[in-house]
């Protein structure tokens, strides 16, 4: 998140973008040891997805 919003976690200073940290969402993972579930984080405008974990497909 800090390379896609471009500052790190609790910068107090001023930022180049209105777009913020917004906490984490659960997503469930089917691994060999059974499922798990991971916390995916987000950002007010939702734009943010995970390369690994890419939003809407199920992770098998």
């Amino acid at each position: 998140m800090t390379g896609y919003l471009g500052y790190e976690s609790n910068n107090k200073g001023e930022k180049m973008t209105e777009n913020r940290r917004n906490g984490y969402s659960p997503k469930n993972i089917k691994t060999s040891m059974g499922e798990r579930e991971i916390s995916i984080p987000r950002d007010r405008h939702a734009s943010f997805e995970s390369v690994i974990l890419p939003k809407h497909r199920p992770w098998f």
